[in-house]
Formats: C-alpha cells, sequence, structure tokens
C-alpha cells in the first residue's frame, strides 16, 4: 500500500512535504514454531512531514506492536522500515541506535515510563546524553517550560512526586530534548483523566506546529484521534483496512469494520435513536485467523468470495484507501483499479459514485 494517501495531503495544500517514515508490507510474529502468531500482517503506511496519522482499532489489533516495531524495539518478521532513507529493519542493534535518534516513543502509562529514582532534570536530559550530547541546565529548563511546566518547581521532584499529567509532560519533555523529527505515541492519554486529556492534546497540536514533528498517534478513543489527526488508518486483527484524511473517514467510512467502530460510539442524548450494524460472532484468534478477509465472519455484508479471496487495498477517493471487496456505498471502479495486478496495493483507482 505504498503512498498511502499522503501524497494527496501533499497536493491538497500542506506544500512540499518530505515522507519521514514509510513502513511497506510490515509483519511481526510471535511465539514458537507450531504456535505462531501473525500480530501485524503486510501492513504498509507512511508519513509526511508535520502530518499526525491516527492508528486506531480494538485492544490486541496490533497497535502497539506496530509502534514498537517501526522503533525496532521489536524486531519485525518481515518487511522494510524506512525513515530518512534507511531501512531500520536491515541494520544491526548499533546501527539501528544510530540512526532511529529523530525517532521518540512516548508510552501509555506516564508513570511507569520513568526512572522512579531520578530527578525531572536528569529525566528529561536522559534521551540527549544517551545520544552523546551535554545539554546544560537552561537547555533543560526550557524544554521543562516549553511543556508547561515550571523548572523552579518541578527540577528536583521525582516522578512519584507528580501528578499523571505532569509525568507524561516530563515524557514529551525527554523527547524533544533528542530533537524528534517524528514521535510515535502508544496511547498516551488513556490513562489520564479527560480534563488532563485535553491539556496534553493542546500541548501536543502546540508542539507540532511550533517544531513541525510528525506524529504517529496510537489510540483507541476516537474522539481524541479525530480531534488530533491529519489522517487515520484503521487495523483489524493485524491488518490495515482502511486509511483516510481524517474528515472523510468519519464523515464516508467505506470498510464495514469502520462503519461498526463509528457507530459504536456513544451518543449522549437518550431521545436519539441510532441505525448501529450488527457484528456477528467474536473476534478470531489471531492463532488461526479466517482466510481471505479476515473481517468476513463477523461481516454482514461478507459473500464467498470472501472467503477465498484477500482484499486488495484500492484507492475509493482522495486519498482515501479500503481493503474490501464490497465496501460500504455503491463504487464505481475505473478500468484502471480493474486491470491492476492483485499486490498494486493502493495504486489501482476508484471513484466514489
Amino acid at each position: 500500500m505504498a503512498g498511502s494517501g499522503s501524497s494527496h495531503l501533499r497536493e491538497a495544500g500542506a506544500g512540499v512535504a518530505q515522507i519521514v517514515l514509510r513502513v511497506s508490507d510490515l509483519v511481526v510474529e510471535y511465539g514458537r514454531r507450531l504456535q505462531r502468531v501473525r500480530a501485524v500482517s503486510g501492513l504498509s503506511l507512511d508519513i509526511a512531514e508535520g502530518e499526525t496519522l491516527g492508528l486506531v482499532g480494538e485492544s490486541g489489533c496490533g497497535k502497539s506492536t506496530t509502534a514498537r516495531a517501526i522503533m525496532m524495539l521489536t524486531r519485525p518478521t518481515a518487511g522494510a522500515i524506512d525513515y530518512r532513507g534507511q531501512d531500520l529493519a536491515t541494520l544491526s542493534k548499533r546501527e539501528v541506535r544510530r540512526a532511529r535518534k529523530g525517532l521518540q516513543l512516548i508510552l501509555q502509562d506516564p508513570v511507569s515510563s520513568l526512572n522512579p529514582r531520578r530527578r525531572v532534570h536528569r529525566l528529561v536530559a536522559e534521551a540527549a546524553v544517551i545520544q552523546g550530547a551535554g545539554p546544560t541546565d537552561e537547555e533543560i529548563a526550557a524544554t521543562i517550560r516549553a511543556v508547561g511546566l515550571d523548572p523552579d518547581v518541578v527540577w528536583d521532584r521525582r516522578p512519584h512526586e507528580l501528578s499523571g499529567g505532569q509525568c507524561q509532560r516530563v515524557a514529551i519533555a525527554r523527547a524533544l530534548m533528542a530533537e524528534p523529527d517524528l514521535l510515535i505515541l502508544d496511547e498516551p492519554v488513556s490513562a489520564l483523566d479527560v480534563s488532563v486529556q485535553a491539556q496534553i492534546l493542546n500541548l501536543l497540536r502546540e508542539i507540532k506546529r511550533q517544531r513541525s514533528i510528525a506524529l504517529l498517534f496510537v489510540a483507541h478513543d476516537l474522539a481524541v484521534v479525530k480531534n488530533i489527526s491529519d489522517r487515520v488508518a484503521v487495523m483489524y486483527l493485524g491488518k490495515l483496512c482502511e486509511i483516510a484524511p481524517v474528515e472523510r473517514l468519519f464523515a464516508e467510512p467505506r470498510h464495514p469494520y469502520t462503519t461498526a467502530l463509528l457507530e459504536a460510539v456513544p451518543v449522549p442524548d437518550p431521545t436519539v435513536e441510532l441505525a448501529r450494524m450488527e457484528l456477528a460472532g467474536d473476534l478470531p484468534s489471531p492463532l488461526n485467523p479466517p482466510s481471505g478477509c479476515r473481517f468476513r465472519t463477523r461481516c454482514p455484508r461478507a459473500e464467498e468470495r470472501c472467503a477465498e479471496e484477500e482484499p486488495a487495498v484500492r484507492e475509493v477517493g482522495a486519498g482515501h484507501f479500503v481493503a474490501c471487496h464490497f465496501p460500504v456505498g455503491r463504487v464505481e471502479v475505473t478500468e484502471e483499479a480493474r486491470t491492476a495486478p492483485a499486490g498494486a496495493g493502493g495504486r489501482g483507482r476508484s471513484t466514489p459514485s
């Protein structure tokens, strides 16, 4: 699925944006020979400079595994992770540490992600020190201020003396000290109160605006993803099933799974009657995923073809890609899309009628 929508982002007026990260046919497997779990199966996506890509899906779909594989914390089984022209998957551990200096990861639990014995100023300087830099106290203080904390107050405090939101700000400051061009955020606000979530999201937007940092925002909360993302990618059982600009995805979801996810979002009005897509059965085991389309066992639109043939990712609108034989809404497929080879990913074009 090369070219998964970023080219349309650039054409739409974002200026000439370079691709920071391109993931191609990523596969991550766990387990022993007779019991192999393919947590991520052939995922492809790209992120442009200054862009926020939201990655969503239910628990166990492979979102966090994808984030860890991009950081090379989990070694991918197959596929390419092209960061600034270097395929991280082909490098040794020492080469990876040098090559990924511009990649920084922010984890879900802000308290446990910080060394409990270190004080804030040492925690913030940690990433830069590991990379061989020696930041001054003035640089550390400026970075602490940039994330909305007062260095005079938190300088000598330890993580247990801070709130969850303050700890997450310290984690963001630590990442910023490495001067990254891509932040990977794995559920960064799910452990925080709603009011604190809004503050952290506003902080991330301001950091992105000021520093032109790209974000890969992994989450399961669709409201949060809609609030911060430029594009959204939807995963199901290790597969990418849809990717589109955020407004288009929420207004016109094409994949039945995306439709079901959006319809499951509660509406705070008991008088509103909602027509919801009913999903049959339970989530299949990743040890033995269904043949063909992995969503077919729960999909109300499934037909015989879905069991026999895995759907290729195709374009159904400007920057809107979907992996489905029978996408929601009528789609008029062009001759180019009909003649495209099965492995062409998002290159075959189709046009929504």
